[in-house]
């Protein structure tokens, strides 16, 4: 038991090293919090206008958020 604990250790040190210097997935990462934003523009405009917004949606706007 305690090779298989270090042998994950190890494991995840190194991949969590590997993916925080991937150019890529940061890079997809970041288009991917600015589509958030949009959409949580999109639904807060769509709410103030008087649509209906459904439940799965409202999920991406916070009540204290402006």
């Amino acid at each position: 038991m305690g090779i298989a604990n270090y042998l994950m250790r190890i494991f995840k040190r190194r991949l969590t090293k590997k993916l925080e210097n991937d150019e890529e997935l940061q890079k997809a990462l970041k288009e991917g919090d600015k589509q958030i934003d949009e959409l949580k523009k999109i639904v807060r405009d769509a709410q103030d206008k008087g649509y209906k917004i459904p439940s799965y949606a409202k999920r991406y706007i916070k009540k204290n958020e402006n």
